[in-house]
Order: structure tokens, then sequence, then C-alpha cells
């Protein structure tokens, strides 16, 4: 069946109006320097990237510190990279021997946050929006039986992201043909990150690990789910990313 065939059948299939949202990603953390997978989401049916939705993003780098032992004492902490003031979430979020608390102010000059703590010896776990240029890319991948063929639907910086009022001026996917932005049932949608800091969506690869989250991290990505799959649109799929001339 031509491509054009398969669409006509995707379109008479059932499809809900969703998002795919950080919770539904497995999550990772990336290495600066080097292309890192941060997150990844299998489809369990076909999807399509929705261009008529407003995509929010939002990345951050998680830090590790001890509280002195001086209960009740107002200390600095000095952030290893640039902490960036957003409308799009919270510039700082922070835990404290793995409970939120609040920081006492952030000082976006210094890169730097005060805190003062009720107790002697804690850890915290700081995620802040970094500011530093980090390329992101969103990627969709057939799974290794289908040819592992790979195709990035949208990219763009952190300092963009984050220095762009998202809710005045929407992130959205382009595509020039509708197989640009399907990802077929059993194919992953993945972000990768490059640059000089490791973005983080949690703190398992700090010291002390406590189970937390970046809750300020974003993923939000428009989609409609269809409910079943459509004979051949994998194939017709990969085609496109092989030959989009054809």
């Amino acid at each position: 069946m031509s491509a054009q065939g398969i669409l006509r059948q995707l379109q008479q299939v059932p499809a809900s109006r969703t998002q795919v949202r950080r919770q539904d990603f497995d999550l990772g953390t990336g290495t600066a320097g080097q292309r890192t997978k941060i997150a990844e989401y299998e489809a369990e049916t076909p999807i399509f990237l929705r261009p008529d939705a407003d995509m929010r993003l939002a990345f951050t780098a998680v830090e590790q510190f001890s509280t002195d032992g001086t209960a009740d004492n107002s200390e600095t902490f000095d952030l290893s990279h640039n902490v960036m003031e957003t409308v799009n979430t919270s510039d700082l979020v922070l835990f404290e021997d793995g409970a939120r608390v609040s920081a006492d102010s952030v000082n976006y000059d210094a890169n730097s946050f005060d805190y003062t703590s009720p107790n002697t010896g804690t850890t915290l776990h700081a995620y802040y929006v970094v500011r530093d240029g980090v390329r992101v890319e969103i990627e969709r991948q057939a799974p290794r039986s289908q040819g592992a063929v790979e195709d990035v639907v949208w990219d763009g910086t952190t300092a963009m992201l984050h220095e762009r009022n998202q809710h005045k001026e929407p992130l959205t996917f382009d595509g020039s043909h509708p197989l640009d932005l399907i990802v077929p049932r059993k194919w992953t949608l993945q972000v990768y990150a490059k640059g000089p800091v490791p973005l983080s969506y949690t703190d398992e690869d700090t010291g002390s690990p406590q189970d937390t989250e970046a809750t300020n991290a974003v993923l939000k990505i428009p989609v409609r789910k269809a409910s079943h799959e459509v004979p051949g649109l994998a194939q017709a799929v990969k085609q496109r990313i092989i030959d989009p001339s054809k």
C-alpha cells in the first residue's frame, strides 16, 4: 500500500489528544561534553507529534551540598554552572535529606543560593535551570528489528529555551510531510543533550542519592495517540526517513 493509503487508514483510527510528560519517560543523566540520551519513551501505539499544540521544555542541572554543624545558620552555596531566572518553571528546587525545602534566596549574578537549615550535617540536592548553552535534540528511533533508523524531529539550545517566554512564544513541531511527525508503535522518542553542563532529572549520579527528582524540569510533548497499529505504517515512516524524496 502507498504511503498516502496508509495515512488515510491512520486517519480512520480513533485517537486521543494527550501529552507525553516527564513521568512517562525513562530518565537519565547527561555527561558534560558528550551527546547523551537523557530521556526515552516507547510508543505503545502510533503517536503523532502535534504541530498545532504547544510543547513545554525546561532542563536542569543537579548538585549536592552538605550543611554545616550549626543549626539555624544561614549558609551560601556556590553552584558550578550559571543559574538562570526564567518564567517557564521554578529557577531552583531544593531538597534536604530528601524532603522539599525552600532556599532563602538565589543570587543570579554570583550563581549561588542561601539556605538556613534547622538541622546540622544534612545533605542538600539543588536542581536549577541552567543558562549555559546545551544542545538538545528530540529524536524518533526505530527498534533494531526494524533497522534502527533515527531522525531528529526538533532541536534547540537550553539558553534559547529558558530565555524564551514559552507561554507567549510556544515551542512547536514542524514537518513538511505527515510522516515526518509520526512515531510508530514500538519506536522510541528520545531526548539527547550535548554541552558543558550535564543535564539531570534525578540525583542518582550524585555522591549521596536520596531518590529526589527535578520537579522543575519540564518535558511535555503534545501528541495524538492512536488506539491501535496500522499495518505498513512503520515501513512507510522508515522509508520517508531514508529517502524523503519518495
